[in-house]
C-alpha cells in the first residue's frame, strides 16, 4: 500500500502551524518542514508520530533538493499534496533596499519552493504522485503597500510560477494560491502591537480583522477538494479590504 503525505513548509508557525493541526486532526498524514528541530519535535509530539518532519534551513537553497530526495527514500514516502506556507516578512522603504536584501528574503519565500517542487516533479523520485499543490501568498501580491517591496516582489513571484505551474501541470496537478489579508501572527506581531494600526486596519477591513483561522479553514477546503475544477487562481481571503 502506497503511503502518500501531504507537505508542509513553515509547519512551525503562524498559519504552517494552524494548517498542519488542522489537517492532522483528520485523516491526512503529513510531512512537517521546518527550521527548528526542537519545535519539529514539539508539533510531532502534538499530532501524532504517525506524521514525519524534516529539518531543513530555507536560507541554505543548496541544500533543499538534496535533503528532501534522501528524506523521502529512507522514509519509503511519496507525496501527494504540497501546502507551501514558509516565509519570512521585511518592512524597509525603497531607499533603503538592495539586492542582497531582497535576495534573503526571496530565497525563503520563493526559491526554497522551487526546489521542494525540482524534487517532487521527478517521476524517479516522487513516481508522479503530486496532484495538488497551494501557496501562501498574500495580498501584497496585488496590491502595493508602502515599504513592503521586498515582500511584494516574493510573493508575486510565487504567483507567477503557481500560473505557470498551473498550465504544466494540468490535468494531473492543480495548483493555486491563498491570498491573505493581515492577519495575526508571530511574523506580524510589530504590527499588531501598534494599537494606531490595529484602529485603522478595523476601520479599513470591511469584515474586521481576519484570524489565522479563517485562513486555515480555506487552505483546508482547497487541501480537500480533489478532482476540483480550479487551477491557477489567486484566492484572496482578506475580508473584502482590496475590493
Amino acid at each position: 500500500m502506497l503511503n502518500y503525505f501531504t507537505l508542509i513548509t513553515g509547519a512551525t508557525s503562524g498559519i504552517g502551524l494552524s494548517t498542519a493541526r488542522h489537517l492532522a486532526s483528520g485523516n491526512t498524514k503529513l510531512i512537517v518542514l521546518g527550521r527548528s528541530n526542537d519545535k519539529l519535535e514539539s508539533l510531532i509530539n502534538d499530532i501524532g508520530d504517525e506524521h514525519l518532519s524534516l529539518c531543513c534551513d530555507f536560507n541554505n537553497t543548496a541544500e533543499i533538493a538534496v535533503r528532501l530526495s534522501e528524506f523521502i527514500n529512507s522514509n519509503n514516502v511519496l507525496i501527494n499534496k504540497v501546502i507551501h506556507c514558509a516565509g519570512v516578512d521585511q518592512t524597509l522603504p525603497i531607499k533603503s533596499l538592495n539586492a542582497n536584501l531582497i535576495e534573503d528574503l526571496i530565497r525563503v519565500n520563493f526559491y526554497s519552493i522551487v526546489e521542494i517542487l525540482s524534487v517532487l516533479l521527478k517521476h524517479s523520485i516522487n513516481k508522479s504522485s503530486l496532484t495538488n499543490i497551494i501557496f501562501v501568498s498574500s495580498i501584497c501580491s496585488i496590491r502595493g503597500f508602502k515599504a513592503k517591496a521586498s515582500y511584494s516582489v516574493s510573493k508575486s513571484a510565487l504567483d507567477s510560477y503557481m500560473r505557470v505551474l498551473s498550465k504544466e501541470l494540468a490535468p494531473n496537478t492543480v495548483v493555486n494560491s491563498i491570498l491573505p489579508g493581515a492577519v495575526p501572527t508571530p511574523m506580524s506581531h510589530n504590527v499588531f502591537d501598534n494599537p494606531k494600526t490595529v484602529k485603522h486596519f478595523k476601520e479599513i477591513y470591511p469584515l474586521g480583522i481576519g484570524s489565522v483561522e479563517k485562513v486555515v479553514a480555506l487552505i483546508a477546503l482547497y487541501h480537500d477538494l480533489d478532482g476540483g475544477w480550479v487551477t491557477g487562481q489567486q484566492i484572496v481571503v482578506d475580508g473584502g479590504v482590496s475590493v
